[in-house]
């Protein structure tokens, strides 16, 4: 089984106020093949509000477009609703409480090999003061990605691209060849042109209060969300720690990692225009 509690397969919240701080979810996707969804999984919901909480959840099929973007889809034949049992459907989580949520595979019928998906969303009905005894209500749910693999899964995908946008982001663009969900990990450093040398290893990740090597620019991790299978995306990360255009001039992306089985490592140079609509692109 694969679950991740810091990239996710799907996270999703409608929120006004601040009640969106209230909910966590653990693990934030699931990813299982078929006989282990047959037997009982659980996510896990935690209220960290100081107000306890009615929560109720919903099941519902979900596509990932071209530029990362998740959405809501009409019911379809790879998809679990009719599939999946839940329990409980409605409960309440105390303050500072949580809750343990059951789901299981239970098919009326042989499935077809491949993969099924579906997101659970967890909805929390509540209420913002306004003062003088007013109150606005608050709609705000937290998805939680399955996907059921029946059948040996085949996760490949290819990089097709990598590129960078006005100095702002560096985005990777995948694209799925086998029948199962695949992510990229690892880790990428942007460095000013000269300060990286060849063969030069990835800092360490930053740490509070740790000084940065001269010359280093961003230091972090790669996207590590799904492309779905038959599908092409594009994920983007920023360039800068301030997630703000970089300063004009010469820079090297590195980038370490992993597309599934394959390994990844590429040294791409590219230029920051002082005009501010000029594009930087490099592959």
């Amino acid at each position: 089984m694969k679950t991740a509690l810091r990239a996710l397969g799907l996270a999703a919240c409608l929120a006004a106020g601040s009640a969106h701080a209230q909910l966590g979810l653990s693990p934030s996707y699931l990813d299982l093949g078929e006989a282990e969804a047959r037997r009982t999984q659980v996510f896990r919901v935690t209220n960290f509000g100081d107000q306890p909480v009615h929560v109720r959840t919903e099941l519902a099929a979900f596509d990932i477009d071209a530029r990362g973007e998740v959405a809501e889809t009409a019911p379809n034949e790879r998809s679990l609703e009719r599939h999946l049992v839940i329990s409980p459907i409605e409960f309440d989580i105390p303050a500072r409480g949580s809750q343990a949520v059951r789901l299981a595979l239970r098919p009326s019928g042989a499935l077809v090999a491949g993969e099924y998906r579906g997101v659970v969303y967890f909805r929390l009905g509540a209420a913002a003061s306004l003062g003088e005894g007013s109150q606005l209500p608050i709609s705000y749910r937290l998805g939680g990605a399955v996907y059921v693999q029946v059948g040996e899964p085949v996760r490949t995908a290819v990089l097709e691209d990598i590129d960078t946008t006005d100095g702002r982001e560096i985005g990777f663009s995948l694209r799925a060849t086998g029948s199962a969900n695949a992510r990229l990990h690892g880790r990428y450093a942007v460095w000013r042109k000269g300060a990286w040398g060849n063969g030069q290893p990835l800092p360490p990740l930053p740490q509070e209060n740790k000084p940065v090597p001269d010359g280093l620019v961003m230091n972090g991790a790669l996207p590590g969300r799904p492309v779905l299978p038959g599908h092409r995306v594009r994920y983007a990360t920023p360039l800068s720690q301030d997630e703000q255009r970089l300063p004009p001039g010469d820079y090297v992306v590195h980038v370490v990692g992993g597309l599934e089985q394959e390994s990844i490592e590429r040294v791409i140079p590219f230029h920051v225009a002082p005009a501010r609509g000029d594009a930087a692109h490099a592959r």
